[in-house]
């Protein structure tokens, strides 16, 4: 790679053209918003396999959390309270979380898109200072 590298010409991007006639328009572009809605329809339905592969996941995390005994550690009983009840609370977040993802109803990619960025905004905000208190103490006993 040379300095002047920016200097030459980029090969401009192949983009497919194709004539048609003005009275061929309608049924091109109704052909065009066809196979947009049958893509549209797959991300929909690939973001929904997801969402469920997803939920086992979550069950096996809450699971994980719900098993944390901090009682062989040896520190003071409030750190010990306060600890557990963050892990429960992380817990019954990602079960919300969890219920908001799996009833999100199918509709256009961009509206389920919409209600994703919503929930895992609203997962991300309730969170944050929950989950570093959890991990004070828990993280070792979170690993399986």
């Amino acid at each position: 790679m040379g300095i002047f590298d920016f200097l030459k010409q980029k090969k401009p991007a192949v983009t497919e053209t194709r004539k048609i006639k003005l009275d061929e328009t309608r049924e091109f572009i109704s052909k065009k918003k066809q196979e947009l809605s049958s893509k549209e329809a797959d991300a929909v339905k690939v973001i929904k396999s997801e969402i469920k592969s997803l939920g086992f996941e979550f069950e096996t995390e809450i699971s994980a959390i719900k098993r944390i005994d901090l009682k062989e550690r040896k520190v003071e009983e409030r750190i010990r309270l306060i600890v557990l009840e963050n892990a429960h609370l992380f817990s019954s977040h990602v079960e919300k979380l969890k219920e908001n993802l799996e009833n999100i109803k199918s509709g256009s990619l961009p509206e389920v898109i919409k209600i994703l960025n919503a929930d895992f905004q609203e997962f991300k905000k309730n969170l944050l200072l929950a989950l570093r208190k959890r991990d004070f103490l828990s993280a070792k006993s979170l690993e399986m």
